[in-house]
């Protein structure tokens, strides 16, 4: 390979890049031997790069320009090596707007541009090989690539750009292959114009996807206890568990943000819905919920795993309960309506999660008609304790009963707590007070846990 310009015309450029998940992918090898090539490993004593047979986009006060590093001395002043992944911002909406040809041009034009910076092009991506300061680089590339709008059919339209850094030294090329998509993906989803650092150590979202494509992936059951029927769980709700090779747990909570920002969510669902149908056929006494992400409502696999449930054993679909959180229902109001009418026809319930945690309006529960609501610890945590919330829950309370839904409340945690819900007439309790989430479903209700009367 004699020179970057070269490399680019060859590689492929994806015509339409569809968002975040696009690029979240590792680099495939042909782009990894690039990146090797394009930084050397260096002799001891010597600058990375100094070798190098690639451009390299040089930083160095404002100037900032195209040189080959065949000068040591020239490569040692320019300071850290290492790579920065761009891309357009708002892919999907552009070339919507633009139409397949429209946006074909718009990609041709933004890749004939960031040729000229010695990228190499993958699938909806630039690789730009950087010396010194990756702003003042991407400054650059922002400035090359994007200040003369784009001519289309529409009229001129402004291109811009997100990006993510990795340092050449930070880490072998192999997981700087996995990190910079990973980042730019995260830089796209939170963007416009935005420049992230790729961390190359396995992030939490790359082990749990790991994880699931392995196995490692169960359920525990958290048991949701009737305040009239206290020794008798009236159902269980899921919680997703994901492992360690070597066993230990992996927070859900800290991976599951990441894991939605890049649009992947609905793959864990999926996973968790699997192994709860399996549950349910195999103990014919048990309730179950299932929590739903806001990607989930707009998947056709999922609902169609639940329909194709249905037919077969209507008796299990029976058995489950969809948890929608009010926090999701509410972003994605287009869908939450014809997904509950879809899910209710297979015979499973539908409740809402976390209800009291947004702003959604107790006039959504009029559209939707849940038949369980699950009030957030958040706005009952502490009742016992705190009488200012009492009007609230109870203004709740008695529109959840001339609507005939059940009430739930959550993160309960206390005997007083637990005794001042039950007296206002809350139906159902959870938390670690009437049952911590378990391997397996609990038939009976704690040894110690029971309600007061």
């Amino acid at each position: 390979m004699s020179n970057t310009a070269d490399k680019t015309a060859v590689l492929p450029f994806a015509a339409s890049c569809s968002g975040a998940v696009a690029v979240a992918r590792p680099l495939p090898a042909e782009i990894v031997r690039w990146m090797s090539e394009t930084v050397c490993p260096r002799p001891e004593g010597e600058a990375r790069g100094a070798h190098g047979a690639l451009f390299w986009t040089s930083c160095e006060g404002a100037r900032i320009g195209l040189f080959r590093p065949a000068d040591p001395a020239l490569a040692r002043g320019a300071g850290r090596a290492g790579f920065l992944a761009v891309a357009r911002d708002r892919s999907a909406m552009i070339d919507r707007r633009l139409g397949a040809a429209g946006g074909r041009r718009m990609t041709a034009a933004f890749a004939a541009r960031l040729a000229a910076l010695g990228a190499a092009a993958d699938d909806g991506m630039f690789l730009v090989p950087v010396l010194g300061d990756a702003d003042a680089a991407l400054a650059r590339i922002r400035l090359l690539a994007c200040a003369e709008p784009a001519r289309t059919e529409f009229g001129p339209m402004t291109l811009t750009l997100s990006a993510a850094y990795a340092d050449a030294e930070d880490a072998p090329l192999p997981a700087l292959a996995a990190a910079l998509p990973e980042a730019l993906a995260r830089a796209l989803a939170s963007g416009p114009e935005r420049l992230l650092r790729a961390d190359p150590r396995p992030s939490l979202a790359s082990e749990a996807l790991a994880a699931l494509d392995e196995g490692r992936i169960s359920l525990a059951y958290q048991p949701v206890v009737r305040t009239d029927m206290p020794l008798f769980p009236a159902f269980h709700e899921t919680l997703i568990r994901v492992s360690h090779p070597g066993g230990a747990p992996i927070p859900a909570g800290r991976f599951m943000p990441e894991i939605e920002a890049l649009g992947l969510s609905r793959l864990f669902d999926r996973r968790v819905l699997a192994l709860a149908l399996e549950k349910l056929r195999a103990m014919p006494t048990l309730r179950l919920s299932v929590n739903v992400a806001p990607g989930t409502l707009a998947d056709p696999a999922w609902i169609e795993t639940l329909e194709a449930e249905a037919a077969l054993r209507p008796d299990v679909t029976r058995r489950l309960i969809v948890e929608l959180t009010e926090r999701g229902a509410g972003l994605r109001a287009d869908l939450t309506l014809p997904f509950v009418r879809r899910a209710r026809k297979t015979g499973c319930a539908i409740a809402i999660d976390d209800f009291g945690a947004g702003c959604t309006a107790l006039s959504q529960l009029v559209e939707l008609r849940p038949d369980i609501l699950k009030l957030d610890g958040s706005l009952v945590r502490g009742m016992a304790e705190d009488p200012a919330r009492r009007p609230l829950v109870e203004a709740v309370l008695r529109a959840a009963r001339a609507l005939d839904i059940m009430t739930v409340a959550e993160f309960v945690e206390t005997p007083e707590d637990a005794a001042a819900l039950t007296e206002m007439g809350v139906d159902a309790l959870q938390g670690h007070l009437t049952g911590r989430p378990a391997a397996a479903p609990a038939t009976l209700a704690p040894k110690g846990r029971r309600l007061p009367a």
